[in-house]
């Protein structure tokens, strides 16, 4: 959500939490957040931080990946 990655400030040893968000998705990395989750959570996509976020059903996501080479954390 908006200003929360600025609320990490600079953690000591890790990388700046906002700049980590930016390089990924500059350098063709996805942000997926779960639909459900949001909903759950009470968090308007309107208040995500970054349009590039995208938002989808966890079962179409885990039946697109499956088996597939990526990371996900």
């Amino acid at each position: 959500m908006k200003g929360e990655l600025e609320k990490f400030g600079q953690p000591k040893g890790l990388p700046n939490p906002v700049k980590l968000f930016n390089d990924i998705l500059e350098m063709g990395g996805e942000m997926i957040l779960c639909e459900l989750a949001l909903e759950n959570k009470g968090i308007d996509p309107k208040d995500l931080c970054d349009t590039r976020i995208k938002i989808t059903k966890a079962p179409p996501f885990l039946m697109k990946v499956e088996g597939a080479q990526t990371f996900v954390f």
